[in-house]
């Protein structure tokens, strides 16, 4: 947690850390009830973070055309980034539908984990105090190369989840 509350916390310490070694986003994975979601409002609340929810719950069925879902993982990161709102959580539970397997990926996702992927990897600099922090019960699911993409360099900056 260290690694995330830390640098959402302090500019200062954000600023001494080494680009490539900034955290931009964490998984946590484990059984239903066990914390995940506690851990991440937890974070949020000790890093006195906007706490911005994206979950597929609350997304499904609001995607009639892939660019409504480009228009609000564009607008969530335009708050997100801006330095009046820092720090900032954005927050995905249920990620494993996100980043589900090809053949099992909702059509209304696919659009939306292309976005939020281009955003996370492209959009987010250094200044930003923001971190995607996604909870899972069930990663076996996911599609593990999205999760655990590293980008065609390999640099923490193009990683998946």
């Amino acid at each position: 947690m260290t690694y995330c509350v830390l640098p959402l916390c302090s500019e200062e310490v954000r600023k001494q850390i080494a680009d490539e070694e900034i955290v931009r986003s964490i998984l946590f994975y484990g059984p239903d009830g066990c914390g995940k979601a506690s851990m991440a409002q937890a974070a949020a609340s000790m890093a006195n973070a906007l706490f911005i929810n994206m979950s597929p719950t609350l997304l499904a069925n609001k995607f009639q055309d892939p660019v409504e879902a480009t228009k609000l993982v564009h607008m969530i990161f335009a708050v997100a980034k801006d330095p009046s709102y820092a720090p900032v959580i954005i927050y995905l539970d249920e990620c494993e539908r996100i980043f589900a397997k090809k053949k099992d990926q909702s059509s209304e996702f696919i659009q939306f984990l292309k976005d939020l992927i281009l955003y996370k990897n492209q959009g987010l600099t250094r200044e930003n105090r923001v971190i995607l922090i996604g909870c899972t019960s069930k990663p076996e699911l996911a599609d593990y190369n999205s999760l655990m993409w590293k980008g065609n360099i390999g640099k923490p900056a193009k990683q998946g989840m």
